[in-house]
This record gives C-alpha cells, sequence and structure tokens, in this order.
C-alpha cells in the first residue's frame, strides 16, 4: 500500500495519547505555523495551530518532483524553524540528485554544484548546515555541508549510515547505523 492514505498525528510523551491533524500525507513537519508533509512526490503546506492542535485552513501544493517513496512514507526534504525548506528533486529512481532551497515566498534556489546520491537533508538549527545521507556505490554514509562555502565533507565510514537528526542546539547529530 501507500503512505498517500496516512494519517499525521501528534503523539502526547506525557499521556502516550495522539491526536490525528491531517488525512491523507506522510512525512510531516512543523515550522513556522505550518504543516509541511508529503502525498506522491510533492509536497504540502497546510496553516496549522499547535495550541488546538489542527489545520486552519485547506493544504495548498507547494513543490512537484520532490525525491521520495510513498509507499515507505519517506519524502526527502527538510524544514527549518524559519521556514526554509530543502529537499531533492526527482522521484525514488533518481541516483544522483542536487540540492535545492526553498525560501518562505516559495523561490528555489539551488544550493550544490555537484550531484550526488543524496536521498535525506536536514537542515542545523542555525540554517548554516545541511546533514544528509548519500547513497554511492551501494554504501550509505552521513555527511556535512557547510552552505557558505558549498564544502561537503563525509563524518561516517562503516557503510551503513543514515537518518542523520540535528540536536535542538546544532553541536551533535545522531543517526542509524
Amino acid at each position: 500500500g501507500s503512505f498517500d492514505e496516512a494519517k499525521l498525528a501528534l503523539l502526547s510523551p506525557a499521556s502516550g495519547k495522539y491526536t490525528v491533524v491531517m488525512e491523507r500525507g506522510f512525512h510531516g513537519r512543523y515550522a513556522g505555523g505550518r504543516l509541511i508533509f508529503g502525498r506522491g512526490n510533492r509536497l504540502f503546506s497546510v496553516p496549522f495551530d499547535l495550541d488546538v492542535p489542527a489545520a486552519t485552513g485547506e493544504p495548498e501544493q507547494l513543490v512537484d518532483g520532490v525525491a521520495g517513496d510513498a509507499d515507505a512514507g519517506i519524502a526527502m526534504f527538510s524544514v527549518s524553524d524559519r521556514g526554509t525548506l530543502a529537499y531533492v528533486p526527482g522521484t525514488r529512481q533518481t541516483l544522483r540528485r542536487s540540492l535545492v532551497a526553498v525560501d518562505p515566498r516559495g523561490t528555489p534556489q539551488t544550493i550544490s554544484r555537484e550531484s550526488h546520491g543524496f536521498v535525506s537533508a536536514r537542515i542545523s538549527p542555525d540554517g548554516r548546515r545541511l546533514a544528509m545521507w548519500l547513497e554511492e556505490n551501494a554504501a550509505a554514509a552521513v555527511w556535512l555541508k557547510d552552505l557558505s562555502r558549498d564544502a561537503l565533507t563525509r563524518l561516517t565510514f562503516s557503510g551503513d549510515d543514515h537518518g542523520p537528526v540535528w540536536s535542538p542546539d546544532g553541536r551533535w547529530i545522531a543517526f542509524e547505523s
């Protein structure tokens, strides 16, 4: 089946109960008063009130052609607290990809001069770096990209490292291995 018909929910760690907040979407992220989520290879945005918690409008399509896998619930994007969106254009079959950032007004800008096997990118809390998972020659590794210098540095070397996530202060990156 496809995650296109999945439900996005908020979980209360205190009570262990969850509240469904959106039908028909996957890979939801909250930023700047909006819920960003995937359907197929598209990204959507809807105004969202955390106090209720509920969407306060209708979903609007942001981007068409985002790499990912609707059957696995994966959309390859990240969004900063300030609303800057970075995504990997393409489809799941796209092997070499570039990185694109989208400002809160929806203006895309290529942020990588080179194409690689980018799978997932996460914007640092300060918005200056990306932690990403790259697949090259059947091996997955976590890499760091300094956006101001367009520099890419490999962080892991075990051959199957993926899913990087920044600590809230930006000092650490957790990943699966």
